[in-house]
């Protein structure tokens, strides 16, 4: 099982990135459903599928972190 999340999306071409910032391109058609940038998506088993959870508490980090950047200034 591996983790990626979907570094951008072009001309038909979706850019996935993994933890340890290598990358990999895959065909938008070789995805079954819409994915946007910053979407976490797992591969296993030889499909691709949400990471809900992670992705909620990848936003709730990046929030906590906005917040108090802004608190600070």
């Amino acid at each position: 099982m591996e983790k990626y999340i979907v570094d951008r999306v072009e001309e038909g071409i979706i850019r996935l990135e993994k933890d340890d910032l290598t990358h990999m391109e895959v065909k938008e058609s070789e995805i079954p459903f819409k994915v946007h940038e910053g979407n976490i998506l797992v591969y296993d088993s030889g499909c691709f599928r949400f990471d809900e959870e992670s992705e909620n508490n990848r936003r709730k980090i990046i929030f906590e972190k906005q917040k108090n950047i802004f608190k600070n200034k």
